[in-house]
């Protein structure tokens, strides 16, 4: 959460979360595996790649960065590791899936953990052969013999270490647990050898009356801290858009014990997350009263780092009088340098009235701001962090005209960000992509790259909605107006219309002008710009209009009417990729009478049957009601939006 990682540069007390360590079952395997691969077998037998494969392992288990593997999936892990089929390294995996405990007794054994006792011995060390001198305590053994110093020989961790201090603390840990603590314990241990994920990682009440796991209890164990569970529980509600499950689980992450310190509260924190749920939901009006709630509960508190947060996310919100802009924001202590990013979207709207060399400086301040920001924190960055500016530098480019440096852009976000992730960035590089390939007339390409199971697969409700799901409409849509099927679009594609429409419009400005001046601006001003074919509408579009002007301003001159062909020629080749029927047989009748009108009739035929054929076409096109694969497409993403809301 950015808010609480920010929290510390707010002027308050910088209080450091106490939470208290549970043994899990999951600890007893971590330290079965580390005991058998560092005591009982010498790390020089075992083959070298193999071991590092277990450190590897063994360290992303133990960094607890993600959910613990369950028993199956550790064994599985171990066994894929290099050279997993050399003799010692076979030996060593089939005792960590039988022993589990034998390198704890001066006798090997094979034994499992059965029971309490055994449950002491792997941890305490006892050794039976010590009864006749009064003492079962044999500090060469147990968990402890893994980081305690030894006269006779070096400990395998030293206590610094990852994995000593991991081993220390389930020692200590251990120590503090009642008979009854042990035993139950060792039932879930068993419990979760057999598959049972849930066996003891549901934490219970933690008061004398109600618990009897600890014999000991130190200060941070007569209370209970904060987790991360409710928070989990929100995420989840959020990307499949539950906002009752949301507002609750937030509610309730909130108002857990996050320190012992004086307690300035924290429903700032909650409101100002709500507040961007909204804003991703559109919803401008709940947003902009929780916010005002939240920025008055922030300057309470004298937390001046939610306060510009706040004031930051006010500057998002649409104004609430028609006409007024959104206010930019300024590079200035306590605020995100996304925000000043985002600031490029509002300038990139024609009511600012600002060039694209304002938006290159903004992205050039918020790379800036980033990396000051980025040394401030100390502290590793994120991906969506990292490639965000990438992301927006190819919509900038875009728009300047400059195609190659966009789609440079694109591909380093596409690159770096992990697929099939809920991703920002990546989805809407993705779309923008799709909607370029669209324009081009290369549908089945853009619509190949929406339906992929890795654009889609690990989507938010909220960009399903407004992102994928609006983009695949837009593509069908579009190509079913250039087609002609006008019945497809009104009876099929309108009423399926996303929430998220915007309409699009565009302008002429052009002065009033006739004759040959209308010729001159088109082919001095738009002619160099469209006929790259970076846009192949507008080239069409330009040729067929620059073909008639120079028959208007010719007249019936042949050198006149050969020029235009070419650009007719140009016109109709673009129209047919585009699949625009209606615009192609325009196009055609027009080659038609200019092939007759030089005495040309074998062109003059060919354009004729090429017109009946497009006629034809269209004809058909404008009279199907139902196009299979628009409505195969559209099941597809209902689908899709049934299984992401399930999940």
């Amino acid at each position: 959460m950015d808010a609480l990682r920010t929290a510390k540069t707010t002027g308050q007390p910088n209080y450091q979360a106490k939470t208290t360590h549970v043994l899990r079952p999951h600890h007893i395997g971590l330290l079965s595996v580390l005991a058998i691969s560092y005591k009982e077998f010498e790390s020089k037998e075992v083959p070298a790649p193999f071991l590092l494969h277990i450190n590897r392992l063994m360290l992303n288990e133990i960094s607890e960065v993600a959910e613990p593997k369950p028993w199956y999936q550790l064994i599985q892990e171990l066994s894929s590791g290099p050279m997993a089929d050399v003799a010692d390294a076979l030996y060593l995996i089939e005792s960590v899936k039988d022993v589990w405990m034998s390198v704890m007794l001066i006798v090997p054994q094979h034994k499992s953990i059965r029971n309490g006792a055994d449950m002491l011995i792997f941890f305490q060390g006892w050794d039976a052969n010590r009864l006749m001198f009064g003492s079962l305590l044999n500090e060469d053994l147990g968990v402890a013999a893994l980081f305690q110093d030894n006269d006779d020989q070096e400990p395998a961790f030293t206590r610094r270490s990852p994995f000593g201090y991991f081993c220390r603390r389930c020692w200590v840990t251990f120590q503090k647990l009642s008979w009854e603590g042990v035993l139950r314990l060792q039932r879930d241990y068993a419990a979760w050898r057999a598959g049972d994920l849930q066996a003891g990682y549901i934490d219970g009440p933690m008061d004398r009356l109600n618990s009897d796991n600890l014999l000991f209890r130190t200060s941070r164990d007569k209370k209970k801290f904060a987790t991360a569970e409710r928070y989990a529980e929100y995420e989840k509600a959020r990307d499949v858009s539950d906002l009752s499950t949301a507002v609750e689980s937030l509610r309730r992450y909130f108002e857990q014990l996050f320190h012992t310190e004086n307690d300035i509260g924290y429903r700032h924190y909650a409101l100002l997350e709500l507040v961007r749920y909204h804003w991703k939901r559109r919803e401008w009006t709940v947003a902009r009263d929780l916010l005002v709630e939240a920025q008055e509960l922030a300057e309470r508190a004298g937390d001046c780092v939610m306060d510009e947060y706040c004031k930051s996310l006010a500057s998002r919100l649409p104004p609430k009088d028609l006409g007024a802009k959104q206010p930019l924001n300024t590079i200035r202590p306590n605020v995100h340098p996304y925000e000043i990013l985002y600031d490029v979207k509002k300038l990139m709207q024609v009511s600012y009235e600002q060039p694209l060399s304002a938006s290159f400086e903004k992205v050039l301040e918020a790379i800036t701001a980033f990396d000051h920001w980025a040394e401030k924190e100390a502290s590793a960055q994120t991906d969506v962090e990292q490639w965000g500016q990438h992301a927006v530098q190819s919509l900038v480019w875009n728009n300047a005209g400059c195609l190659r440096m966009s789609e440079v852009e694109e591909n380093i976000v596409i690159a770096f960000t992990e697929t099939a992730s809920d991703d920002n960035n990546r989805i809407t590089v993705i779309v923008n992509r799709a909607n370029k390939e669209a324009r081009r007339g290369k549908y089945r390409e853009a619509l190949s790259m929406l339906l992929d199971p890795d654009t889609w697969r690990g989507l938010s409700v909220i960009d399903y909605e407004h992102l994928w799901a609006s983009e695949l409409w837009h593509v069908l849509a579009l190509r079913a107006a250039r087609r002609g099927q006008l019945r497809v679009f009104n009876e099929f594609l309108q009423p399926k219309r996303p929430a998220s429409y915007k309409h699009r419009d565009y302008f002429a400005d052009l002065p009033p002008s006739g004759g040959s001046h209308i010729r001159d601006r088109l082919y001095e001003v738009i002619y160099y710009l469209v006929i790259n074919g970076d846009d192949i509408e507008q080239r069409a579009l330009a040729c067929f209009t620059m073909a008639r002007c120079i028959i208007v301003a010719g007249g019936s001159e042949s050198s006149n009417l050969q020029e235009a062909i070419g650009f007719l020629d140009t016109a109709e080749a673009d129209y047919t990729t585009l699949e625009m029927y209606p615009s192609v047989v325009k196009v055609q009748y027009l080659l038609a009478v200019i092939y007759n009108a030089l005495g040309r009739e074998e062109g003059r035929d060919a354009a004729a049957a090429r017109h009946l054929a497009a006629q034809s076409k269209l004809e058909e096109w404008a009279a199907a009601a139902v196009d299979q694969e628009t409505q195969a497409i559209w099941t597809l993403a209902m689908d899709v939006g049934a299984s992401l809301s399930a999940r």
